[in-house]
């Protein structure tokens, strides 16, 4: 590290025909500029700021490229060279780095900066200023100076005050296409296009009353075709001036090519329908984001240029994934297949994108990408609603199955078994006893019965099936509810000799549907007599507990394995057995009971085990008063 005078330091960083700049090395605050940096196009330079805030466009915090922590761990004085291009201007640099002490004793970054397209004609005209300073010198030198011109790569020509060429290098010959000879004499103005004749009049001016003028103009030698050409102008005597010119056609042409090509795609681009389109560096920081981008992401573009596309619209588990994934392809030259991901919005919502990426070169040889997304919300939508519609429809096959069977067979036996006992009946009625009339009577009023219960949950089933069950709920005592499920079931449990009892606590109030539980008492009671044994119980009773009414039907029947438990509990109507007397179930019943509870928010448990009984229970809101 070097210390310098402060006078000293600004005034030889003043008169350097380059960028300069001083920055703190701890808190990157921008301590001085030279002359040529203040006035520069596009910045609007601002001491104690931040050099990423004023030097760079979009930059979060200290760029990532930044040599300071490198400088720090080189040898005293060592001078760091690199290239980089500006993102307020996208010019490139040549830049050299040095870690100096500043006037209070800070340590700072000296920093000085040519443009490369410039750095040929400031290199050249440099050694010409020294010469020019030192007329002896000059003189001594004059042959070796033509010597060392006649070698140098850059075309140059010398001229006098008036713009008549006096002397030229092969290197400018090649580029005119015109012999020496006819060079020789000629007014550079008459290769000057007319329309441009102004600007040439008022740049020579200046080079005579400075002795200095650089930039950019078109020429036209002979029959050739026009030439982009970058000069820097440099008075060497009276007499003599000096302009080293490099030929910059291909280059401008390709600006103009970079420049249509980027208005086109921008044009193109900005105005795709439903297609978000953002271009991204090598980096992957935003270059390009366009209008639809802003309605899929929530980004405007200003909150969204200059920032990595992994922050800014991956999900968190999967930004390393991104990043890693992004940098390997871009090593390669390979495309990517396009496909499906995740992407996150600006509100943290994560939505499903189709994404294609498309990989190119730009004008500096740096990789770049585009990423153009389709929003498959709409069609996910879609798509899980036509997935819901082809389970329904499902459904509603194995429903409309389900009711032919039982149309079919079970509802068909108890009306097969009355037709049977009425036609005997009716033909040999004076032929039978009175108890042989009265047991025939009982088997019909069993099998009308059976054929009731039956036909009931077919229609309260169907009902529920077509969505036309309204759930009505009100404030009920459950004990009347019960009496009138015993009351109705009597002669089942007596036909069993099984002894019916009623326990549910008068006072118990709930808030339920009293039509869908009286189906749910009526189907459990019902099943709780089919698998109780003759000398057997069934009891309904209640409790309260963890903020509900519990209702439960419990009998000390044949019991239910544990396998099967869950059979019940999610069967669709396909799981039945038969009755301790052979009685036939379709299974329907359970499943109205399930979906009747749940309609009134309510759970329903299984307990039991194999020859010691089951108890089915089932919960409703509790009322509070």
């Amino acid at each position: 590290m070097t210390k310098t005078s402060n006078n000293t330091v600004k005034q030889i960083l003043n008169n350097l025909d380059a960028l300069v700049y001083v920055v703190d090395a701890k808190t990157y605050e921008l301590l001085f500029v030279n002359d040529k940096l203040s006035h520069l196009d596009g910045f609007d330079i601002q001491l104690g700021q931040p050099c990423w805030k004023v030097l760079q466009k979009g930059e979060p915090g200290p760029c990532s490229f930044c040599t300071i922590k490198a400088l720090q761990k080189e040898p005293k004085g060592k001078v760091v060279e690199w290239k980089c291009r500006n993102t307020l201007n996208n010019r490139w640099y040549q830049l050299q780095d040095q870690l100096i002490e500043w006037e209070d004793g800070r340590f700072a970054r000296l920093e000085i900066a040519q443009d490369i397209d410039e750095k040929e004609n400031i290199r050249f005209t440099q050694d010409i200023t020294t010469l020019k300073k030192n007329p002896e010198t000059l003189q001594r030198t004059v042959e070796k100076f033509r010597s060392y011109l006649n070698m140098m790569p850059v075309s140059i020509l010398i001229f006098d005050e008036k713009g008549f060429i006096k002397e030229v290098n092969p290197a400018f010959v090649t580029l005119t296409g015109l012999e020496e000879k006819i060079l020789i004499g000629k007014n550079i103005k008459s290769f000057v296009l007319k329309k441009n004749h102004d600007s040439f009049d008022k740049g020579m001016e200046i080079l005579l009353t400075r002795g200095a003028v650089k930039g950019v103009g078109v020429l036209r030698f002979g029959t050739k075709q026009q030439k982009a050409l970058s000069y820097h102008g440099l008075k060497l005597d009276d007499h003599s001036y000096l302009s080293v010119i490099l030929d910059v056609t291909a280059e401008r042409r390709a600006e103009e090519v970079l420049k249509l090509n980027e208005q086109r795609y921008r044009t193109v681009f900005e105005d795709l329908p439903n297609i978000a389109v953002q271009a991204y560096d090598k980096n992957r920081k935003v270059l390009f984001w366009n209008d639809t981008s802003t309605q899929f992401y929530g980004y405007t573009k200003k909150e969204a240029l200059g920032k990595v596309f992994e922050e800014l619209l991956i999900p968190t588990e999967k930004k390393a994934w991104t990043k890693r994934k992004i940098d390997e392809w871009l090593q390669g030259d390979e495309p990517t297949k396009p496909g499906e991901y995740a992407r996150r919005k600006k509100d943290g919502r994560i939505f499903i994108i189709y994404s294609s990426f498309i990989q190119i070169v730009n004008y500096h040889g740096e990789k770049e990408f585009f990423s153009l997304d389709i929003d498959l919300s709409s069609t996910k939508e879609a798509e899980n609603k036509l997935k819901e519609a082809l389970v329904a429809l499902e459904e509603s096959n194995k429903t409309k199955d389900k009711i032919f069977s039982i149309i079919g067979h079970d509802l068909r036996s108890p009306f097969n078994s009355l037709l049977g006992f009425t036609e005997l009946l009716l033909d040999q009625f004076h032929d039978f006893s009175d108890e042989e009339k009265y047991d025939m009577i009982e088997v019909l009023r069993k099998n009308s019965l059976q054929a009731f219960n039956l036909l009931n949950n077919i229609l309260e089933w169907s009902r529920q099936q077509m969505g036309k069950i309204k759930y009505k709920p009100g404030v009920e005592f459950l004990r009347p509810l019960a009496d009138e499920i015993v009351g109705f079931l009597q002669n089942n449990a007596d036909e069993k000799q099984l002894t019916l009892i009623n326990s549910v606590n008068s006072r118990h109030l709930a808030y339920f549907d009293k039509g869908l539980v009286t189906v749910i008492l009526r189907n459990l009671v019902s099943n709780a007599i089919k698998f109780t044994p003759a000398g057997g119980q069934v009891v309904i009773n209640s409790y309260l507990e963890a903020k509900k009414l519990w209702v439960t039907v419990e009998d000390n029947g044949v019991g239910i394995q544990k396998k099967d438990i869950e059979k019940i509990l999610h069967s669709q109507g396909d799981y039945t057995t038969l009755g301790t007397e052979g009685e036939k179930g379709t299974g329907l019943g359970l499943m109205l009971c399930r979906d009747f509870i749940r309609l009134n928010h309510g759970e329903l448990k299984i307990s039991s085990s194999p020859e010691n009984g089951t108890t089915f229970s089932f919960s409703l809101p509790i009322y509070n008063q």
